[in-house]
């Protein structure tokens, strides 16, 4: 191997390894980062038990083997060297060396690499491109995911409508649901469940295009410039959370989001380290108003009131502060409506004349 590439570049590719590469791993073969030459590219790879991510980038040089080393510390070295250019190529001694200018690095390799892969079926192709892309709309739902323990709720679910895909995840106490309007081949899997990397990974490619294909074989991959991943999906039977959602809601108001954001913040200053465990009350009154209020015996009482558009009966909820503030997020909208039918019965929260996404919040019974 005698190569030459950008610094630059090849420090974003390794960023990449290296957040998929598992520095705890008793195995060398999935804490490395696996460097191969094809027609002048480089490809930068790594892959753990869940997750892979394959890199390619234009190179000047030739090779005709696989070199792998340590993700961390060729990300490291890489990040340290000065210049525009970096040679990487092998020494007397077999050891990869990493130069720039007048510095450089040498660093052990793995015998006989062979590149660990997680390779992914496509048995349903799905492109999203613009605002309402299949990334932005993961990212919305990934809040509300359940934890790692919760089998069947650690995951997002997906399903098809028409020419569009609609995401799903929920923890048992709440409820996130955003569309994604999509170019979709072929059908859908039933009993997918995506991982929350996954929708980390999807969401930080918002602002072009964004490949997916999903696999019946328990994989799915994502493309987006120039970079691919390929993650395991989960087990498990997502619930049937239609059967929580009411038909209609008896009362409704519709409030500025940015003054609702900010009364729940000021409000739940005084559950202190407390946290979700206190409530916010919420107080929807047929006066045109909603009052967000708490209170512990520790830190006082707060209460805030903002004005809103009521319609139907008065009514008071209880709800955890963090809870409606990962709500109010998945939304862009200047207004959001707040509508439920009964103290603890499900409240929904979505933006005004926007359906594509929605959240539901379970309430907490109220002292």
């Amino acid at each position: 191997m005698d190569i030459y590439a950008d610094r630059a570049t090849l420090a974003a590719a390794l960023n990449h390894a290296a957040a998929v590469a598992d520095r705890k791993a008793g195995n060398p073969d999935l804490s490395a980062v696996y460097l191969s030459i094809t027609d002048r590219a480089l490809v930068v790879s790594a892959c753990d038990t869940e997750a892979g991510v394959r890199v390619t980038m234009g190179i000047e040089g030739h090779a005709g083997e696989v070199v792998a080393t340590s993700a961390a510390d060729l990300t490291r070295a890489v990040r340290a060297l000065d210049g525009d250019t970096v040679r990487l190529c092998r020494d007397g001694r077999g050891r990869l060396e990493v130069s720039a200018g007048r510095s450089s690095y040498r660093l052990p390799v793995l015998a006989e690499a062979s590149e660990h892969r997680i390779t992914a079926r496509a048995d349903c192709k799905v492109s999203a491109a613009g605002v309402a892309h299949l990334g932005a709309a993961l990212g919305a739902v990934a809040h509300a995911i359940g934890t790692a323990d919760r089998y069947g709720l650690n995951g997002i679910h997906v399903e098809r409508e028409g020419d569009a895909l609609r995401f799903v995840a929920t923890d048992g106490h709440r409820l996130a649901v955003a569309t994604c309007a999509a170019d979709v081949i072929g059908d859908v899997p039933p009993k997918l469940l995506l991982p929350r990397r996954m929708a980390e990974v999807a969401a930080k490619h918002t602002a072009g295009q964004v490949c997916v294909d999903l696999g019946g074989d328990g994989t799915a991959e994502i493309a987006a410039g120039g970079v691919s991943w390929t993650f395991r999906l989960l087990d498990g039977e997502f619930p049937d959370y239609r059967a929580i959602l009411p038909e209609s809601y008896r009362t409704r108001a519709v409030v500025a989001r940015d003054a609702l954001v900010g009364a729940v913040k000021r409000v739940s200053i005084v559950t202190g380290r407390a946290g979700d465990a206190v409530p916010a009350q919420v107080a929807i009154s047929a006066a045109g108003e909603v009052q967000i209020s708490a209170r512990t015996a520790d830190h006082g009482e707060a209460s805030d009131i903002i004005s809103a558009d009521v319609e139907g009966p008065a009514l008071i909820v209880g709800l955890r502060p963090s809870y409606v503030l990962d709500a109010l997020a998945m939304f862009d909208a200047a207004e959001v409506q707040i509508e439920t039918n009964e103290p603890l019965g499900p409240v929904r929260i979505s933006a005004v004349g926007g359906g594509e996404r929605y959240a539901i919040i379970m309430p907490m019974r109220l002292s």
